[in-house]
C-alpha cells in the first residue's frame, strides 16, 4: 500500500526569497529535528497547488535531511538527481522532487540548473504555484524578467499571496521599465511584508522613476532613519530634490556623505555640479577635487569641471583643480585628452590677462593637431585683440574648414568685415551662419548689415 504525502511545508522550508544568488548553508537547517519534520510532511489530503510524494519519496527526503545536515549538498544533488531521472511510466518521480532539486541548485548558485528542474515540475504538475514562483526568481537570477513577470503572475493567479512574490514581481517590472506597475507591486508587497526593508527600498526608487519625488524623499528619510549607513539613500533623496529644483537641500544631504566619507566620485561631483551652479565656486572645487582624489572621477569628467570653471571666469579654481589633475593623472593622458588640456590653459592664460602665453601654448596644439577648432579660434580672437586683423580673418578663415568652429568663425569674421565697412562680405558670412542654424539676433545683425549697405551703394 502506498502512503501519499503532503509537502505544502516542506517544500515552503527551501523557498529562497533573496533577490541574489547566494550559497545558503543548509545544514543548519537540517540539523534541526522540527525542520527536517516538516520537511518529510504529514499525511494531509491533496491540494491543487502542491504536488505529493508516495512513501518511498518520503524517505528519500529523510535521506536527504541527514545528507544536508552534514552539509553534504553533493550527494543530496545527486541522489535527487537520480530519484528525478526515473523512468517508469505507471508512477514517475513526482514532482515534489524536481522543485526541491531546483530549490538546492538555485541555493548554490545554479540558476540554470534550477530552471530545468522548475521547468519540469510545472510540466509535471501545471498548477504547482511554488515552481512557478521559484520559477521566476531563477529567471530573475539569470536576468529574463520578462519571463519571470510571467511566471510569477502564474503564481499569483493560482493563489499566491505572499508579500515577496509581489516584491519579486515589482522587481522584475522595475527591470523592464515599467515603472508605474512596479510601484503597484512594491505597495502591495510593503503592506503584506512591512519588515523588508528591499521592498520599502524597491518603492522609493519606482517613486523615483514615476517622477512621485515628494513621496520617494518621504520614503527615503525613513530608510535614512532606520539605516543611516546606507550612503545610496543619501544619494538618491538628493537626486529628488535636484528633480524639485531644491539644490540647496540636496547639497545637505551629499555634504553629510562627504563628511562621513562615504561619497562617490559621482555623489562628489553632483555636489560640486551644484556650488558652481549656485555661484559657490570655493566650495565646488573642494568637492571637485575630493572626487578627482576618489580616482573614480574620469578624465573626460575633469576636462568638462574645468571648463565649466572657466566659462564662468572663475579662474582661480580652474587653477587649483587643474594643478591638482596634473599631480594625479598628468601620466595617464591620451594625445587628445592633452591636447584639451592645453586648450584649457591657454584659455586660462587669456582670462588672467596672460595673452602671449596663452597664445605660446596654442600653437603648440596647432603644432601637434592643425584642425583643432577651437584653438584657432582663440588666436583668431587673441590676434584681433591685439589689432592684428590680417592674422585674425587668417585664423578665422582656418576655422570655418572645421565643422564644429564654421558658424562661430563666420560670426566673428562678419564682426570684423563690418567694421572695415566691407559689408558685402559680411553678408556672406552672415547667411551663411544662418543656413547652419537660424538665430534671431543674426537674423536681426544681418539685417541691420544689409540696410547699411544699402545706403553705402
Amino acid at each position: 500500500m502506498k502512503n501519499w504525502i503532503s509537502i505544502s511545508l516542506a517544500v515552503a522550508c527551501l523557498t529562497p526569497i533573496t533577490l541574489q544568488a547566494q550559497k545558503i548553508e543548509l545544514s543548519d537547517a537540517w540539523a534541526d529535528p522540527q525542520f527536517v519534520k516538516q520537511f518529510a510532511g504529514s499525511f494531509l489530503p491533496l491540494t491543487d497547488q502542491e504536488p505529493t510524494i508516495n512513501e518511498d519519496e518520503g524517505l528519500l527526503f529523510q535521506e536527504l535531511g541527514e545528507l544536508l545536515a552534514n552539509d553534504q549538498v553533493a550527494l543530496a544533488i545527486e541522489k535527487l538527481t537520480a530519484a528525478v531521472q526515473k523512468t517508469d511510466e505507471e508512477e514517475p518521480a513526482s514532482a515534489a522532487l524536481n522543485y526541491t532539486l531546483g530549490n538546492i541548485h538555485i541555493q548554490q548558485g545554479n540558476s540554470e540548473l534550477a530552471l530545468q528542474q522548475y521547468q519540469v515540475a510545472i510540466k509535471k504538475f501545471p498548477t504547482f504555484r511554488r515552481a512557478f514562483k521559484n520559477l521566476g526568481l531563477a529567471l530573475i537570477q539569470n536576468g529574463r524578467y520578462e519571463e519571470a513577470i510571467a511566471n510569477i503572475v502564474k503564481a499569483i493567479e493560482l493563489g499566491d499571496s505572499a508579500g515577496d512574490t509581489f516584491g519579486l514581481l515589482a522587481y522584475s517590472y522595475l527591470n523592464v521599465g515599467n515603472s508605474a506597475a512596479a510601484l503597484e507591486g512594491y505597495r502591495q508587497a510593503s503592506l503584506l511584508n512591512p519588515a523588508n526593508k528591499e521592498w520599502q527600498i524597491g518603492k522609493a526608487e519606482a517613486l523615483m522613476r514615476t517622477e512621485r519625488y515628494q513621496e520617494a524623499i518621504a520614503e527615503f528619510k525613513s530608510l535614512i532613519e532606520e539605516n543611516p549607513e546606507r550612503s545610496a539613500f543619501y544619494t538618491s533623496i538628493a537626486n529628488a530634490y535636484i528633480a524639485l529644483e531644491d539644490s540647496v537641500t540636496a547639497a545637505v544631504y551629499l555634504e553629510i556623505l562627504k563628511r562621513q566619507g562615504e561619497a562617490t566620485a559621482s555623489a562628489l561631483g553632483l555636489l560640486g555640479d551644484i556650488y558652481i551652479n549656485e555661484g559657490l565656486p570655493a566650495l565646488a572645487v573642494a568637492a571637485y577635487i575630493s572626487a578627482l582624489e576618489s580616482n573614480s572621477y574620469s578624465n573626460n569628467r575633469s576636462i568638462r569641471t574645468l571648463q565649466a570653471f572657466l566659462q564662468r571666469q572663475n579662474y582661480d579654481e580652474a587653477d587649483a583643480f587643474l594643478s591638482r589633475f596634473l599631480s594625479l593623472r598628468s601620466d595617464r593622458l591620451d594625445e587628445e585628452e592633452n591636447l584639451e588640456l592645453l586648450n584649457i590653459q591657454a584659455q586660462l592664460a587669456l582670462g588672467r590677462g596672460q595673452d602671449d602665453d596663452a597664445a605660446e601654448i596654442l600653437e603648440k596644439v596647432l603644432e601637434s593637431d592643425p584642425v583643432n577648432g577651437n584653438a584657432l579660434m582663440l588666436l583668431g580672437g587673441y590676434n584681433h585683440d591685439k589689432g592684428d586683423i590680417e592674422e585674425a580673418i587668417f585664423y578665422y578663415e582656418r576655422a570655418v574648414q572645421i565643422s564644429s568652429t564654421q558658424r562661430n568663425a563666420q560670426l566673428q569674421l562678419a564682426r570684423i568685415y563690418v567694421q572695415q565697412k566691407e559689408y558685402r562680405d559680411a553678408i556672406r558670412q552672415l547667411e551663411a551662419a544662418l543656413s547652419i542654424q537660424y538665430s534671431s539676433n543674426v537674423q536681426d545683425f544681418l539685417d541691420a548689415v544689409k540696410t547699411v549697405y544699402n545706403r553705402s551703394i
